[in-house]
């Protein structure tokens, strides 16, 4: 069986690398950007098992949410954010923009390893 394959989108590099690093351990191949163009042409060219969106100045993580659960083929794939703050307003978006789950920043091993137990527990 051939490894998952995660796309990261963060215009932040320690963040981009530490979640290359988390994403890899836990048997994923990791294609990381740090611009939206860049990532969304990667994506027109396949279909991954997941996208770590990680919200920033330049990087609207709701917004390329929205926009990849619009094609058909990426409907299924799960989309985690990584947000400033979690509070109802980022909850409530995130939701109608069909995002499977919203981390809280800091970045934290522990928060993206549940998710990602949580996201895969029945896909193996």
């Amino acid at each position: 069986m051939s490894p998952r394959e995660a796309v990261v989108l963060s215009e932040n590099p320690p963040v981009r690398a530490h979640l290359e690093i988390l994403l890899e351990a836990e048997g994923f191949r990791v294609a990381a950007f740090e611009g939206v163009q860049e990532a969304m042409e990667h994506l027109k060219r396949t279909t991954p098992d997941l996208v770590v969106l990680d919200e920033g100045r330049a990087v609207d993580a709701l917004g390329v949410a929205w926009r990849l659960k619009r094609v058909r083929r990426l409907k299924g794939v799960p989309v985690v954010i990584l947000a400033a703050r979690e509070d109802d307003r980022t909850r409530v978006t995130a939701e109608l923009a069909r995002v499977d789950r919203v981390i809280s920043k800091p970045l934290e091993e522990r928060k993206v390893r549940a998710a990602l137990r949580d996201l895969f527990r029945f896909t193996g």
